[in-house]
């Protein structure tokens, strides 16, 4: 799903459309529709998307709640782009609307109400399952005309989301990592990859393929650092020295000296950041933010991404579980362990013993279990 909005062809892309006063460049994949441009998928606000509409040499850009994707905004050479970009960034927070030669910014609540009241283990599972529910039926209703493929990592996510899919149709479920080389990849893949590690991950085909993604898992299930340093913080809960204590699926990982380094540097700063964040709605206010601004890999060209994880609506369940609830998550990501025994408790075998660490070595009973 990447573009570029200028005067001028670009020619990074494979092609170049006229738009009103502008040129649109894409990689594939996109879809007009008289004065429409659209990738990807829509289902409410939590849908994976870009679109542009034009109107009266308006040109509107629009996308889930949470835009899955960076933008940049160059006033120099009038250029409105999500590769590569130069000049200024724009947040997630922030609308944007192209006219003749000008770009305007406006702010946007993407967070919406904030419910704070507790929730048990029980009931919080409950809700997640309800949620990735309703992403499977949405899923159902534009996918099938797609070839559909889950690379199962050993990790948290993609055994997840294998878990959500066993009972909801036909996909196939791939053990190799495919990337094919187009236009677009060939003149671009190299960069983006240094820009955005999780390109370093992503499948890619040159047909109608859809992916089915755990990207955005950590983050929007409380199990990214940044995050949890700044929960711990909040909490006056030193996380370290509980690690140390402790085992359980993320403790190695967590462990690792660039990840001390985050939680050690928010412990210590714990007094500042409850200044910052004096109620518990401000803190999860911005772990929101935190999340909404971190973009890992959108669709690439005729490869669709679905990312059922890329909703902060799970980020607010989850922020509504006790201390106890949420370090059990921290740790051995309990509260990602009970979606999947809602599923099927046997697929928990799957999963690999430490996080990021010889992730593959349970899925040798994969063909057994399917």
């Amino acid at each position: 799903m990447f573009f570029s909005l200028s005067k001028e062809p670009d020619t990074r892309f494979p092609h170049q459309d006229r738009f009103g006063s502008w040129w649109f460049s894409h990689d594939e994949g996109w879809h007009n529709f008289s004065n429409t441009w659209l990738k990807g998928y829509r289902q409410g606000a939590t849908g994976n998307y870009a679109e542009f509409e034009l109107a009266a040499d308006c040109i509107t850009l629009k996308h889930g709640k949470n835009r899955s994707f960076p933008l940049w905004w160059n006033d120099q050479t009038l250029t409105l782009t999500n590769l590569l970009g130069q000049g200024q960034p724009i947040r997630s927070d922030k609308r944007v609307m192209l006219f003749a030669d000008w770009l305007i910014i406006e702010n946007a609540d993407i967070h919406g109400t904030i419910d704070t009241s507790p929730v048990s283990r029980d009931q919080a599972v409950d809700l997640l399952v309800q949620s990735l529910n309703h992403k499977v039926d949405y899923f159902q209703t534009f996918s099938n005309s797609y070839d559909r493929r889950l690379f199962v990592t050993g990790g948290i996510d993609t055994i997840t989301i294998l878990a959500m899919m066993r009972e909801a149709g036909t996909f196939e479920q791939i053990e190799y990592q495919h990337f094919a080389y187009d236009y677009f990849t060939n003149h671009n893949m190299e960069k983006i990859r240094e820009k955005h590690w999780g390109y370093r991950q992503i499948h890619h085909w040159t047909n109608e393929n859809i992916l089915l993604s755990g990207a955005t898992g950590d983050e929007y299930m409380m199990r990214g650092p940044n995050t949890i340093a700044l929960w711990c913080a909040w909490q006056d809960i030193d996380l370290v020295e509980i690690l140390k204590k402790s085992t359980g699926y993320h403790v190695h990982y967590f462990l690792r000296p660039k990840n001390l380094a985050i939680f050690q540097d928010a412990y210590q700063r714990r007094d500042q950041i409850r200044d910052q964040y004096p109620t518990y709605t401000d803190l999860v206010r911005q772990i929101l933010d935190v999340n909404a601004n971190d973009h890992q890999h959108w669709h690439l060209g005729r490869t669709i991404t679905w990312t059922p994880f890329l909703d902060p609506g799970l980020t607010k369940i989850m922020l509504r579980l006790s201390v106890d609830d949420l370090l059990s998550q921290f740790i051995n990501a309990q509260i990602s362990r009970d979606i999947i025994h809602r599923y099927n408790p046997i697929l928990d075998l799957l999963l690999s013993d430490s996080k990021n660490q010889n992730m593959r070595q349970n899925l040798h009973r994969l063909s057994d279990i399917l």
